[in-house]
């Protein structure tokens, strides 16, 4: 499941209720401390067993984010993190690879040779109303660019901008952007080899 899938799923359940996309996230520093968050909001009455509510680990330095309702859209993006957004974003792929599994075992089908990917592409294929533009959020994600420090006018758009660790390769675009390019075709090889997702 991808964050447009996230929220397609979280719109149609909130849809029959209040008409927004909504989710109860219970943060915690471990897995027991989030699921103890989770059903401390049950028994308080702040979320039902009909509610979308998910247990998530903080597993970043500095304070745990507090549970929350969060309400997706654009008038709401500001009330969830980027790195909260994120760790939501990686839950639902875990628990959709996990979901996918479980029932091809129930069908009779072995999965043992697909990775974690070939099984969250699998559910995009099967699920997705935007397939080529699903596809495309899934290989940029998984394929997060690098640090690359592009220089100011000049020649060319790949001329270091002179700092120590340009000079070294470790951010110059000459160097890294080259990597990277090789680095995302393989995985466009890899995984979509006929979908002509960036042509």
């Amino acid at each position: 499941m991808n964050l447009v899938s996230l929220e397609r799923r979280l719109r149609e359940i909130e849809s029959r209720r209040s008409g927004e996309p909504t989710v109860y996230l219970a943060w915690g520093r471990t897995t027991a401390e989030a699921k103890d968050a989770l059903e401390g909001a049950k028994r308080a009455g702040a979320v039902s067993e009909r509610d979308e509510a998910v247990a998530l680990v903080w597993p970043d330095a500095g304070p745990v984010p507090l549970s929350r309702w969060i309400v997706f859209g654009r008038k709401h993006e500001d009330d969830i993190s980027d790195r909260e957004l994120e760790i939501l974003y990686e839950a639902n792929e875990a628990e959709a690879v996990r979901n996918e599994r479980e029932a091809a075992a129930e069908r009779g089908e072995d999965l043992s040779g697909l990775d974690d990917t070939d099984v969250r592409i699998r559910v995009i294929r099967r699920t997705s109303r935007d397939l080529t533009g699903d596809l495309r959020f899934l290989a940029v994600r998984e394929n997060p660019r690098p640090e690359m420090h592009w220089a100011a006018p000049g020649p060319g758009l790949v001329r270091p901008c002179g700092c120590p660790t340009c000079q070294m390769g470790e951010t110059s675009p000459r160097v890294v952007f080259p990597a990277y390019r090789a680095q995302f075709d393989a995985w466009l090889n890899r995984y979509v080899p006929s979908e002509g997702l960036f042509a």
